[in-house]
């Protein structure tokens, strides 16, 4: 499991609740691969949970995952993506909800890192 992807589990813990993480790594960017993973992964999530994709492109295909599956989004499952690209949130259906990285603040602590 990814750093990053314990991190936000331990995250998710703390506040009293369950963080399941798919780990898509071993597809090795086969995208054949990669949907067939998201799809077992969906199909086994509770209903009414969140997910909190890696960036807006992971984001829309696990949105057009969902509709192929039959599940709704929002109602079975809240998608949240990373990079709050408007060509991607703006044109999916339903719009994705996406935050934008905060790059300043991250190459400050780098640079302080590195210091």
């Amino acid at each position: 499991e990814p750093a990053a992807a314990k991190l936000f589990s331990s995250l998710v813990r703390n506040i009293g609740r369950n963080g399941i993480v798919l780990d898509a790594t071993s597809a090795n960017g086969d995208v054949t691969a990669f949907t067939s993973q998201v799809r077992a992964f969906l199909a086994k999530l509770p209903k009414r949970c969140g997910i909190f994709a890696a960036n807006d492109f992971v984001a829309s295909i696990v949105l057009w995952l969902c509709r192929l599956e039959g599940i709704r989004v929002p109602g079975d499952v809240y998608v949240v993506g990373v990079d709050d690209n408007p060509n991607l949130c703006d044109n999916m259906h339903p719009s994705l909800t996406s935050i934008q990285p905060d790059f300043t603040t991250g190459g400050r602590l780098a640079s302080r890192m590195l210091a």
